[in-house]
This record gives C-alpha cells, sequence and structure tokens, in this order.
C-alpha cells in the first residue's frame, strides 16, 4: 500500500494498491478515476452513484472530488456479480492543486467489520500522517476531524481485538495438536521410547498458555511413560531367572541349581526325546543372558534311553546321579571331560552294554576307576 504526500503529478504506478484491487489514477488537475480491475465488467458506486469504470478508457471512469474532506465510499463488484466489497477512500484536505498534494493524502481502508491484522500497518502511518497534518495545516471541521479520527481508531481497536482472537486460536491449535499426538499413544506400556520422546519434546515445545490448557493431556502423556516404564520392569522381572528355573537349550533340559548375577550352575536333567543315540552334556549354556556351568547330571536322567550309544559328559561335571543311564542297553562308550568328578549315584551304569569302555582323563584314571566302582556295571566295561 503506498501513501502519496510529496508535490508533482504521481504515475500510475505510484496508486497501485495492490491489496484491494484499485488504481488510484489522475484524469486530470482537479479529478481522480477510481478504476476497478478485479475483473472484467466489473461496476462500482462512488458515493452511491452508479457508474462502469474502465482501464482503457479512464475518462468514462467514476470519479472523486479532490476538494472533498473525509472519506468517500466506494463499492465495487465483480463482473459476474458475486463478489462485492465496499471501501473506503480517506482523502485529508482540500486539494486543488497537485502542487498542493503535500497536504493531502489518500488509501482504501476496509470499513471496521471488514478490517484484518494485515491493514495495521497502513492505518498506524495514516494516523500518524493524518496527525502531523493537523499540526500543520487542517481545512475541514473539527467534526469531520473527529470523524476520522475515530474511523482509524475503530479499526486499530478492530484489529488489536483481532489480534487477540488470533493469539488465543494459535495456542488452542497448539494445544490441539498436542492433543492429537497424546491420543496416539496407547497408554498400555506397549509406547515406544521414541514415542515417548516425540510427545515430551512437544510438550516442551508448546507456549505456556498452550501448557495450560494441555494440562490433562500431558496427565495421559505421564501415565503412559509410567505405563512403559512399569512394563519393562515386568517384563525385566519375567526374563529373570532363579533357583529351581527349568529351561530347554537344543535337545537337552536344565534345571538351576546356584545362581548369582549373571552367572550360575544347572544340572541336566534329560532329553526331549529318548529315541536319541548320541547325547553330549556341555560345558556350559547360556540362557537369557545368564551364564551356567552344567555341573551335575540329575539321576534317571538318561534312564531307559534304549538307543543311546554315546554320552559325553562336560568338563564342569562334578556329580552323576543314581539310576542316570540305567537300562541304556546300547550305551557303549562314555567320554567323561570333567577332572572334578566327585561323585557317581547307584546303578547309575547300570543295564549299560556288557562291553562298555568309559573314558576319562588319563590323569584321573586311578581316582575314577574308584568312583566308577560298583555303580552297577558288568566287569566286563572298562574304564579307561
Amino acid at each position: 500500500v503506498k501513501l502519496r504526500h510529496s508535490p508533482g503529478r504521481p504515475s500510475r504506478s505510484d496508486f497501485v494498491q495492490s491489496k484491494f484491487v484499485y488504481y488510484i489514477y489522475p484524469v486530470t488537475t482537479r479529478d481522480f478515476a477510481v478504476i476497478p480491475i478485479c475483473s472484467e465488467g466489473a461496476t462500482c458506486k462512488v458515493d452511491g452513484g452508479v457508474c462502469t469504470g474502465s482501464i482503457s478508457d479512464p475518462s468514462s471512469a467514476p470519479t472523486i472530488n479532490p476538494e472533498k474532506s473525509g472519506w468517500t465510499t466506494i463499492e465495487v463488484t465483480s463482473g459476474d456479480g458475486t463478489v462485492t466489497n465496499t471501501y473506503y477512500l480517506l482523502h485529508i484536505g482540500n486539494v486543488k492543486r497537485w502542487r498542493n498534494m503535500q497536504y493531502s493524502y489518500w488509501n482504501f481502508i476496509p470499513e471496521t467489520d471488514a478490517v484484518n491484522v494485515a491493514d495495521k500497518e497502513v492505518l498506524k502511518v495514516i494516523k500518524d500522517a493524518f496527525e502531523q497534518q493537523i499540526q500543520t495545516k487542517w481545512n475541514g471541521t473539527d467534526e469531520e476531524k473527529e470523524t476520522i479520527l475515530n474511523k482509524i481508531n475503530d479499526d486499530l481497536t478492530k484489529i488489536g481485538e483481532l489480534e487477540k482472537e488470533a493469539a488465543e486460536q494459535a495456542i488452542k491449535d497448539e494445544a490441539e495438536t498436542f492433543s492429537k499426538i497424546i491420543a496416539a499413544l496407547k497408554g498400555d506400556g506397549t509406547d515406544s521410547d521414541a514415542a515417548i520422546a516425540a510427545a515430551k519434546a512437544a510438550y516442551q515445545a508448546l507456549s505456556p498458555e498452550a501448557k495450560e490448557l494441555a494440562k490433562d493431556d500431558f496427565a495421559k502423556l505421564t501415565a503412559a511413560e509410567k505405563a512403559v516404564v512399569a512394563k519393562k520392569e515386568a517384563d525385566k522381572a519375567a526374563d529373570a531367572v532363579k533357583k529351581g528355573d527349568s529351561f530347554k537349550i537344543g535337545k537337552n533340559n536344565y534345571k538351576v541349581t546356584k545362581i548369582s548375577g549373571k552367572a550360575g550352575e544347572v544340572s541336566f536333567v534329560n532329553c526331549t526325546s529318548n529315541k536319541l543315540t548320541k547325547v553330549s552334556i556341555p560345558d556350559t549354556v547360556n540362557y537369557k543372558g545368564y551364564n551356567f556351568k552344567v555341573t551335575a547330571i540329575q539321576s534317571k536322567a538318561l534312564k531307559g534311553y534304549k538307543k543311546i550309544t554315546t554320552v559325553t559328559i562336560g568338563k564342569n561335571v562334578t556329580s552323576i546321579g543314581a539310576n542316570a543311564f540305567n537300562g541304556d542297553a546300547k550305551l557303549k562308550k562314555i567320554t567323561v571331560k570333567s577332572t572334578g568328578l566327585k561323585k557317581v549315584g547307584a546303578k547309575a551304569l547300570k543295564g549299560i552294554h556288557k562291553k562298555a569302555v568309559i573314558k576319562v582323563p588319563k590323569k584321573m584314571l586311578k581316582k575314577y576307576k574308584k568312583i566308577f566302582k560298583g555303580k552297577g556295571q558288568k566287569k566286563t566295561v572298562k574304564i579307561k
């Protein structure tokens, strides 16, 4: 929006009013043509007088009396008749010649109920210019002066109200956006850490006023975050391994006999199938992040495994329970890697193959012959 307040004849470009689609354009030294360009065939009324303007024929355009001080009402209707806008032309001073233009100001200002925030700076400039004009020279009446000032002030008051409404709406929009983020949370403890973090960041980005409006949603966020923490703790507790727990690794079943931190000991319980031909009892097993030594073979662990032919016992086994291999008629080879075996239970070897060989660490041969002696095996069974 341009305000002209210097001597000389202005060019058309000086008065381009892009906001309200007008040109203010001098036709003669005394009159101004207001040419509507909002659409082909547009019509307008100037102070109630009806006429049609034309860019190509400015002489047919509606004219404004430059000697009139105050407001000129201008109504423009688009060529298709669907849109009509009403504006005021603010004409300050009594201009009879272009050289006196420094005493006059023009601009289009909407009626108070049509004003918008974008008009604020223009109105402030016009008000300041008008107040300076009054101090310099004012040819109008006091009533005209008050009418103009009241109009500008009414518009500025309305803009203030619109700014307040816009600010309040912006706060509501902030809170509503945050509310949608919270609505997407499940709140059952299954929300991801990323989702919770994003919601917390969104809350921190809110203005203090929006945070006040979002109190209930923030409470939901807090509850959702607590639910996530609670679920993690519950899951952790569920995953925790304790003494007496049983679990399966591969084809072997184990039972926890000792635990300390993330380590402990387990016993070999049995296999998932009694139709296996070979069984290997490992040195250690890892379960849920816990590292366990396999230190025992339970009683009756492989009893009745009629197809088993070979058993390998890991290096950490210290005891073999009673009847551990009882009835395993095809069991011909037992390899003991452990050097810490201290006990073999009664009838542990009863019914194994009569030509079975129990292979033990060389340095433990003498000791293990005593430990394995009389555990139910035939005298033909060799320990070497």
